[in-house]
């Protein structure tokens, strides 16, 4: 039996929410696949696909067993027994002990790129049934829980295997459709940090000229052959007290996720130490704070170095639409400057104005911020970025506008019939940008962090000929703690 995945709502209709972004370098088979889905035609409840029996949101957890602060956890599935989608199932265990090189209280950990564990003929669990029948029991040495996150933010507490009110109890994640948070950081109150445990089983991704998996590169024959019941014994048999069995160095909290990301730039190491310089290969459509203006941006410069007194210099070149959505003005217009080198700084720019230039970062009528935490801050985390007025703020604060992105998108190649291909900087309009108006394709800044970084699902193309759906799990372990439970032990 394959694990069917029909068309999710956020792909049939645009007014729903959109997944969280990628901290990938950009692929753009996900815009693609919105406009596949819509062209196939694949249907929200397709009650002929793979019909199952599901947990039903309970858990098997005992409720006289010891507090645990700890766990390690897949996501494994994304229906419910009646194949709606936003019901998330989660399998996870509690942990006595797990031992990391590190610990980042601010940000995100280091991590290295671990090996992969080759489960198939090896997992002695293969051979369970490829649906859920019933709540799996203690016995089996995990506990499952499914989650209904169809319809806004649902949060869960690992201890207790139950969804729980945040304004009474202590949660460790918060679940809305496909987006999962940590209660940390500009998520929630709490001090729960994540690490990777393992990556996704080797033998569901190609592999690289070296022979190790390509985790950008999932296989989608392998994908839809995986079953929920498969991969279960890398998350009950694998040791983390050993920090040798997890890819993770370091605990991590959740922080701002730009929308933007960071492929605007990249390192440059033709003299040493390396500099941080502009990538012009990739390109942003950006939706201005009032939701309708739109305007098309790169990075063009963008300069720092660890050697000599140089400030960090920056350069955004926009060519805004007429009339919101209609064609590119052909004047490139400038967001440029430079922010103290050691102290750090923000500059914000108004393009939706008639008068395009620098706004007040203190107020509202801003649509780009650029900031930069200053060298005295060291190199790690997020030292400096591209934000939106729109979503929330790097301290979890609501945005008051509408600003949302589409992209990375290639600047010389981006959409078009074979043999007559147009990058992003080739369009003429805003709305002819692939996805335009899309929910999923439209995102904004949020808070987010280990589940942005290393998602727990992949999104595959379509196939008229293979039943199913974009969304699959892929079976990646994450190690859940309580930094305060752990403290007052």
């Amino acid at each position: 039996m394959t694990h069917p995945e029909n068309c999710d709502p956020i792909i049939c209709s645009p007014t729903c929410s959109p997944p969280p972004p990628s901290r990938a370098k950009p692929q753009m088979a996900a815009v693609g696949l919105i406009i596949a889905a819509s062209a196939l035609g694949f249907g929200c409840n397709d009650s002929s696909v793979c019909p199952y029996s599901s947990p039903g949101g309970t858990s098997s957890i005992d409720p006289g067993s010891s507090p645990k602060e700890t766990f390690a956890l897949q996501v494994v599935d994304y229906r419910d027994a009646d194949h709606n989608t936003g019901h998330v199932t989660l399998r996870f265990r509690g942990l006595d002990a797990v031992m990391l090189d590190g610990e980042d209280d601010n940000g995100a950990g280091n991590a290295h790129p671990g090996a992969a564990s080759a489960q198939g003929t090896d997992d002695p669990f293969a051979h369970l049934p490829g649906r859920y029948i019933a709540p799996a029991s203690t016995e089996e040495g995990f506990e499952e829980l499914q989650v209904d996150a169809s319809d806004g933010w649902a949060y869960v507490n690992l201890d207790r295997g139950a969804v729980v009110d945040p304004d009474e109890d202590d949660w460790h994640l918060a679940l809305n459709r496909f987006r999962v948070r940590l209660n940390s950081g500009p998520s929630g109150p709490g001090e729960v940090h994540g690490a990777l445990g393992l990556q996704p089983p080797a033998a569901l991704y190609s592999t690289d000229d070296s022979g190790n998996p390509d985790f950008d590169s999932p296989l989608g024959a392998e994908f839809r052959a995986a079953e929920p019941r498969q991969h279960v014994a890398r998350l009950v048999s694998t040791d983390f007290s050993d920090p040798d069995n997890s890819v993770s160095t370091e605990w991590q909290a959740d922080r701002l996720v730009p929308a933007i990301g960071d492929e605007f730039w990249k390192m440059d190491r033709s003299d040493m130490p390396p500099s941080i310089v502009a990538d012009e290969d990739y390109g942003w459509l950006i939706r201005g704070r009032d939701g309708e203006s739109h305007a098309r941006m790169r990075v063009t410069d963008l300069f720092f170095t660890m050697s000599g007194g140089a400030d960090f210099k920056y350069e955004l070149t926009l060519n805004i639409a007429e009339d919101g959505d209609g064609g590119f003005g052909a004047e490139d217009v400038l967001f440029a400057g430079e922010l103290d080198r050691n102290d750090g700084g923000k500059a914000c720019f108004d393009f939706v104005s008639a008068t395009p230039g620098a706004a007040d970062c203190s107020g509202d009528d801003w649509d780009l911020m650029v900031y930069w935490d200053g060298a005295d801050q060291g190199m790690g985390g997020d030292l400096f970025g591209i934000l939106l007025n729109g979503g929330y703020g790097r301290n979890g604060e609501p945005r008051s506008g509408s600003a949302a992105v589409i992209g990375p998108a290639p600047m010389e190649w981006y959409t078009g019939e074979p043999g007559d291909e147009r990058g992003l900087g080739e369009l003429d309009r805003a709305d002819e940008v692939p996805a335009f108006g899309h929910a999923m394709a439209i995102i904004q800044d949020q808070p987010g962090g280990l589940f942005d970084d290393y998602p727990w699902h992949e999104l595959l193309s379509h196939d008229a000929a293979t039943p199913g759906g974009p969304v699959w799990p892929n079976f990646r372990v994450y190690l859940i703690r309580d930094q305060v439970a752990v403290a007052s032990d």
